[in-house]
């Protein structure tokens, strides 16, 4: 007998309608279900063969996204696209668990394969982090122009260090952005592609999951990320990381901010107690 599907149309923030579908034969996950992300794009999930096909609402979102894949793809693993076309690009990815819902022995694999992948990939950077330093001190200044930063964000801003390495990263990694099976596993989402310093990814990576954070708070990957700086022509030490730290905070919060200086430092103090809750030490 085929499976009864029950189609329910959800309305989300965006005010977008989105039909989910779910089964109503009791079974505990949907063969297809569909959602509409913040920039409007709809993604529709595949359980079943373990796809995940993104229809854009434009060419031109396709062609930016297809060229933020190939931008990356020297380095992290893509899943494969299928088709592209009347502004579809399906992805088939291998069959496994979200990067969050893994153990922490995958986790720390993964995280080492994104350490060893962006060790490689700094040798090739180039030392311009201080054009991106002061595109993000003018952004920020331009919110509010006659009083200029706050002492808190000046402070942040003045503690980045402009001879770091940067080059085209992910920009989004989190372990929902990642699919493991095994030892392996590819990532997914490439809409924010961007040029940042060396570890934005890594970093971001790991204080978006608790475990990894706590970790990363009580110094057990410091000899790691000493040899990541290394390969990228930076020193490492805790006041470093403090630094790393503060721009993966600052551009995350300068990203969701476009209006006035105040609504900056309340998104920056989001954004910090979403990464680093209740972590005194970072």
């Amino acid at each position: 007998m085929a499976r009864r599907i029950a189609k329910k149309i959800l309305v989300l923030a965006s005010g977008a309608p989105v039909v989910r579908i779910e089964p109503t034969d009791g079974s505990s996950s949907a063969n297809t279900s569909a959602y509409m992300n913040k920039r409007g794009d709809l993604l529709l999930f595949n359980v079943r063969n373990a796809s995940v096909t993104r229809v854009f609402p434009s060419d031109d979102l396709v062609k930016t996204y297809l060229e933020n894949r190939d931008t990356v793809a020297r380095y992290l693993p893509i899943p494969q696209t299928l088709r592209v076309g009347d502004r579809v690009v399906s992805e088939v990815l291998v069959s496994g668990k979200n990067g969050f819902s893994v153990g922490t022995e995958s986790k720390l694999l993964l995280w080492r394969k994104f350490l060893a992948a962006y060790e490689d990939l700094s040798t090739a950077a180039t030392n311009d982090a201080g054009l991106i330093i002061a595109e993000l001190r003018a952004e920020i200044s331009e919110l509010q122009p006659h009083h200029g930063p706050l002492q808190s964000t000046e402070k942040m801003l003045s503690t980045l260090n402009s001879s770091w390495r940067t080059f085209a990263m992910h920009g989004d990694l989190s372990g929902n952005n990642v699919v493991v099976d095994g030892n392996s596993f590819v990532v997914i989402d490439y809409d924010d592609v961007a040029r940042h310093p060396f570890f934005f990814d890594v970093i971001l990576f790991t204080l978006r999951d608790d475990v990894l954070r706590s970790m990363l708070r009580r110094g057990m990957f410091d000899e790691d990320l000493k040899r990541l700086a290394d390969a990228a022509g930076a020193d490492f030490s805790s006041d470093h990381l403090q630094s790393w730290i503060n721009y993966v905070v600052l551009r995350l919060a300068a990203d969701r901010c476009r209006a006035t200086f105040e609504e900056l430092e309340s998104a920056l103090k989001a954004t910090r107690e979403r990464l680093v809750p209740n972590d005194p030490g970072l």
